[in-house]
């Protein structure tokens, strides 16, 4: 096995540990449907957004999974999900403009001819690319958000995509609220480009803005060195 596969391997013994340790058991699946139905029963989470419904977009083993956390009663307390993206010829910015409602956000009426992807960055990349995003943890008094588990949940997404499809680069599209606070760096998104998607929504003059954030294989290789002398800022991370 090479030195790179045993860090991917060792990063996903090390982070669903921690997961484990506060109470979120963690299973991996291919079954989108499935996925539909457990975010239908996370108390107070949105719905699904299109690149990841089964209902409107081929998923499968193939090109997608998804992550789901219980806690010891069953009940759903995390998801995530991660798909392949063949961008062929194309640049991520231009398969993004081509599939805009795949990626626009599920709780919003979104105008595709007035929304882009604008990020300068977004026309470096093309080829095998995965897009991660359907993330969340539940909050409240019998949750897990606070206690040093976001970080570490969305580090797994992005290393078990790696060990999946080896991708040229991971990426999400977030607020600009994740970038002020400084959640996409902790979480090893230690590259971030505004304008990665610009929505305009349907019935208003108003615009919606979402970063670009990625990281390749060189840099997570790099994190997860530094992950195993517990020097990472995702530690101290919510």
């Amino acid at each position: 096995m090479q030195p790179w596969h045993s860090s991917l391997f060792s990063a996903v013994t090390r982070l669903t540990g921690q997961a484990r340790e506060k109470g979120l058991y963690l299973t991996v699946s291919d079954d989108f449907d499935a996925l539909i139905e457990a975010a239908g029963q996370a108390v107070g989470r949105g719905p699904v957004a299109p690149a990841f419904d089964p209902r409107v977009s081929e998923l499968g083993a193939q090109n997608g999974f998804w992550v789901l956390g219980t806690d010891e009663r069953g009940r759903v307390g995390h998801l995530q999900a991660v798909r392949l993206i063949d961008t062929g010829r194309r640049t991520l910015r231009q398969h993004i403009d081509t599939h805009l409602l795949d990626f626009a956000p599920p709780q919003c009426a979104v105008d595709p001819d007035g929304s882009a992807s604008e990020a300068p960055a977004a026309n470096a990349f093309g080829g095998r690319l995965c897009y991660h995003g359907e993330l969340w943890l539940r909050g409240g008094a019998e949750g897990f958000r606070g206690r040093g588990l976001s970080a570490a949940l969305t580090r797994l997404g992005i290393v078990l995509a790696y060990l999946r499809w080896a991708p040229s680069m991971t990426f999400a599209l977030v607020s600009a609220w994740s970038i002020e606070k400084a959640l996409t760096n902790a979480y090893g998104y230690i590259n971030a480009e505004p304008r990665g998607a610009v929505w305009s929504i349907e019935g208003t003059t108003e615009k919606q803005e979402e970063w670009l954030v990625w990281v390749t294989p060189d840099q997570l290789n790099v994190l997860l060195e530094a992950d195993e002398r517990s020097d990472l800022p995702w530690r101290k991370a919510a």
